[in-house]
C-alpha cells in the first residue's frame, strides 16, 4: 500500500468518525427535543376527577366520607394535588378539605347541615394546572 493510499484511508476514517460523532449528537438532540415535547404534552393533559359519596342517600347532620379520584390525560393516578371544595344550599355553606389517601384517591369527612339540593365546586390544583369541577347532590332529612 502506498503512502498516498494510507493517507487517504486515514482521512476517510477521520471523516467517517466525524460523521458518526455528528450523527450521534444529532440523534441525542432529536430524541431530547422529542421527549421534551411529549413531557409538555403530558403536563398539559387535563385532569379527570370523579366525586363520589360513600353513603347513599346522604343524610342531614350525619358525617359522611366524600371521595375524589384524580387521573391525568394518560390515565395515571395524580398524587400530590391540593383538593378542596365549597358547596352551598341557600344560606348554608360547607367547606371541604380533602387529604390524599393513596394513588389518585382523596377523601374528606363532611356533615351537611340542611336537607335539599346542594351545589358547588371541587377545585383541584397540581403544579400550574387548576381545575374547577361543578358538583350537585341531594341531602335527605
Amino acid at each position: 500500500m502506498s503512502m498516498t493510499s494510507k493517507k487517504n484511508k486515514r482521512q476517510t476514517n477521520q471523516h467517517l468518525s466525524a460523521f458518526l460523532v455528528f450523527l450521534s449528537l444529532f440523534s441525542v438532540l432529536f430524541i431530547g427535543i422529542f421527549n421534551l415535547m411529549n413531557l409538555e404534552e403530558e403536563i398539559q393533559k387535563p385532569i379527570t376527577s370523579l366525586v363520589t359519596f360513600k353513603d347513599d342517600p346522604i343524610q342531614k347532620d350525619k358525617p359522611i366520607i366524600v371521595q375524589v379520584i384524580l387521573m391525568d390525560g394518560l390515565e395515571n393516578w395524580i398524587e400530590g394535588a391540593t383538593v378542596h371544595g365549597e358547596v352551598v344550599n341557600g344560606s348554608e355553606r360547607a367547606v371541604i378539605e380533602f387529604v390524599h389517601v393513596e394513588d389518585g384517591l382523596y377523601e374528606s369527612r363532611v356533615k351537611f347541615s340542611a336537607k335539599g339540593q346542594w351545589e358547588g365546586f371541587v377545585i383541584v390544583e397540581k403544579g400550574n394546572v387548576k381545575e374547577n369541577n361543578k358538583i350537585e347532590f341531594q341531602v335527605m332529612s
